[in-house]
């Protein structure tokens, strides 16, 4: 399965009122569970959707699905 994208002029405001935090060390925002990253910094990487910890299928799918609703992935 490929990693979904967010949408290229995305604010990134949406990604924090949602518990996600910056991290200049990953690149990215990282989800409050620590199962989803959001990698806005880093080649080839960038704007891809990833799960950041092994063993947290579930909670980056729901952070995946949250991701859905607020209408931030391409």
């Amino acid at each position: 399965m490929e990693n979904p994208k967010i949408k290229a002029n995305l604010d990134f405001k949406k990604l924090e009122d949602l518990g996600y935090s910056y991290s200049i060390v990953e690149g990215g925002y990282v989800s409050e569970d620590g199962a989803t990253i959001i990698s806005t910094d880093r080649m080839p990487y960038k704007r891809q959707v990833m799960q950041y910890k092994s063993n947290v299928e579930t909670e980056h799918m729901k952070n995946i699905e949250q991701l859905k609703n607020i209408k931030v992935l391409e």
